[in-house]
């Protein structure tokens, strides 16, 4: 039977017959290539090595909607469970951040504390030396003239740069306060020809008037 199909001179054929049998099988080489296998008609379409890939299944139909609602929900699955993942690894990083915070502030208290208490024998010798040297002066010596020299000096001097502080302090703020507003004003000049200085001045000679 495949010899009367490829013949280009054959007989009949299940389409037709004589060269328009022979036209046909040239002008469709998957029909030949059936043949040449020794399968029927339609084996040429089946086969995926002769039709190539095929979107149908081995009944001949395509997948069903459930398979496709399985294949969308194990791609749903997959999707949540990397989005886990994801905020898995955040939340753990946000955690060693914080435990390493709460590490380095908690050397910091210990270090300030250690760093002050150092700073503050250090002062305490420094000033005990200076009081006790200050009372060898005398003969016999007097301690306590150089403890009460050096207090009042440390107090006074605390007590000095305090104030000196406070009063530089103080002005920085005021001249930082008057900067601000004169920009203030000079954008409200900029923008309406006037600022609200002058028009409270020209409300105040009006009134007078």
């Amino acid at each position: 039977m495949a010899n009367v199909y490829n013949d280009p001179g054959g007989g009949s054929s299940p389409g037709g017959g004589g060269a328009g049998g022979a036209a046909r099988d040239r002008l469709d080489p998957t029909i030949n290539a059936g043949y040449a296998a020794g399968a029927g008609p339609g084996a040429a379409y089946d086969d995926p090595a002769v039709a190539g890939a095929s979107p149908h299944d081995g009944n001949g139909h395509r997948g069903s909607p459930a398979d496709a609602l399985k294949e969308l929900g194990e791609r749903f699955g997959e999707l949540k469970a990397y989005a886990s993942y994801y905020l898995t690894a955040k939340a753990d990083g946000f955690k060693v951040s914080l435990r390493n915070l709460g590490l380095y502030a908690a050397l910091g208290v210990v270090g300030l504390i250690a760093g002050g208490a150092i700073l503050v024998t250090a002062a305490v010798l420094l000033l005990t030396g200076l009081a006790g040297a200050i009372g060898a002066i005398f003969d016999p010596d007097k301690v306590w003239v150089g403890n009460l020299l050096v207090g009042l000096l440390v107090l006074g001097g605390t007590g000095l740069a305090t104030w000196l502080l406070l009063k530089k302090l103080t002005s920085s703020l005021r001249e930082r306060t008057v900067r601000k507003y004169e920009q203030l004003q000079r954008q409200q000049r900029d923008e309406f020809g006037h600022n609200v200085h002058e028009r409270a001045v020209r409300a105040h000679e009006a009134a007078g008037e």
